[in-house]
């Protein structure tokens, strides 16, 4: 199965989100199915692409910061190709692209 998993931030931001976020990407990958996390590049060091114990990391880059959330203009777009691609969207909320990601769901069924 094809899971894709989208949050503001994932490792190596530490909060209980990321932790519980990265414990389910990578025991979901281990029993076989392929996932991709679609998060911020918050720090411009971190790779924008990166495969971590079977889990494909996508960061996009962010233009601005919001209060705790950021603004990452290619988020329509990459979100377009990834839930295209995805049979299961897990989608942890508030994040300032949810509503983006869930038309995008909503429209393709």
């Amino acid at each position: 199965m094809r899971i894709l998993i989208a949050l503001t931030y994932y490792r190596p931001h530490y909060s209980g989100l990321t932790i519980y976020a990265e414990r389910l990407a990578k025991a979901l990958a281990a029993r076989g199915h392929h996932v991709t996390v679609l998060t911020s590049q918050f720090e411009q060091s971190l790779p924008r692409y990166e495969k971590v114990e079977g889990v494909h990391i996508v960061r996009l880059p962010v233009l601005s910061r919001v209060s705790k959330g950021v603004i990452m203009p290619s988020i329509p777009f990459r979100a377009w190709q990834e839930v295209r691609k995805a049979d299961v969207i897990n989608l942890h909320v508030p994040q300032l692209d949810a509503a983006p990601i869930s038309l995008i769901s909503r429209l393709l069924g």
